[in-house]
Order: C-alpha cells, then structure tokens, then sequence
C-alpha cells in the first residue's frame, strides 16, 4: 500500500515527473493513496498542474505503469484548475451536492511536487470562504 509519507512521495515524484508529457508545476496525489486506503490493487491517480500555454492541451491525461501499478496523470493548467474549483465552491455555497470526481478530492489531495506554491494555492481555493 502506497502511503502518503516523504520518502515514498520523493520517489514517486522522481519516477513520475520524467514520464510526464508536458512540464509539470506541481503534482497532487489524490485519490485512495492520498486518502491513506489504497490496497495492493490500487492504482495511482495524480493531477498534474502544467504551465498555462494559450493552446489546448493535446495530452489532457495519460496512463502508465510503475512498479507494476496503473498509475493516471490528469494535466490540467493553473488557471483550468482555479476555474473548476470557483464553480465548485459556488455549487457548494449555494447549498448544491457537489459531484465533480477529480475536483472534488482535492480537499485530501496530497501535493507531492510544489515549487512555486500553485498546487498548495490552486486547493485552496477550496476551502476559501
């Protein structure tokens, strides 16, 4: 099982970031990992924070295997992020069921990779009141 602790997030970090498509601002863990009930069956679910482009992105979300274990990277740039996150924040103040699959487990995303402080800044926005 995949616990979200330093050295296994640093090693993670330093298998993933070279097999990613595009150039990576912050990488969250989210998903069973990041929430600390992932079994042996269980793949690895990141959101990849990418610089924003002007462009579409071509690769919105790509899959590989590491140590024998599905791992799926979803890139979304900073601003697609905050965007998806302000909608879901209304959704939630105005008192609606939010059920957005990958924005809504933000709130126990793990930030593995963060240089520049946008996956730390980006959720939390979720939490802004």
């Amino acid at each position: 099982m995949l616990q979200p602790d330093g050295n296994a997030n640093h090693q993670l970090v330093a298998q993933v970031i070279p097999r990613c498509r595009h150039r990576v601002r912050s990488l969250l863990m989210i998903g069973s990992a990041a929430e600390g009930h992932a079994n042996a069956s269980s793949d690895i679910d990141l959101i990849a924070v990418v610089p924003e482009t002007g462009r579409r992105l071509r690769t919105a979300e790509h899959g590989f295997h590491l140590n024998d274990r599905p791992v799926s990277v979803t890139y979304v740039t900073e601003g697609s992020l905050r965007r998806r996150l302000k909608r879901l924040d209304a959704i939630y103040q105005a008192g609606g069921h939010i059920t957005e699959g990958v924005v809504t487990r933000i709130a126990n995303a793990v930030v593995l990779f963060d240089p520049d402080g946008v996956g730390e800044h980006s959720s939390g926005l979720l939490f802004a009141g």
